[in-house]
């Protein structure tokens, strides 16, 4: 795992590949299928939208939810190492 950057901020990769990137007091998720519909249930989670440019495989979780966020770190890490 290794610090970088995605879109001009701060990210975690795997084998360069992101998966976490930090955007304000919040963390964005690369996420799919079941996990992404898992996520966006959540209160005040959403797609990320950098630029105006959603992207669908990444949401946005709030530190409102920093409890679930180690869960969800962990989903986004086996999506890059399945990839």
């Amino acid at each position: 795992m290794k610090l970088g950057k995605f879109f001009g901020f701060q990210a975690l990769k795997h084998q360069g590949k992101t998966f976490v990137i930090l955007s304000g007091d919040q963390l964005v998720f690369r996420l799919d299928g079941e996990r992404r519909k898992e996520a966006l249930e959540l209160a005040e989670s959403s797609l990320w939208n950098p630029y105006g440019r959603e992207k669908h495989n990444w949401v946005v979780l709030s530190s409102t939810h920093s409890e679930q966020w180690r869960i969800f770190f962990d989903k986004a890490l086996q999506l890059v190492r399945n990839t």
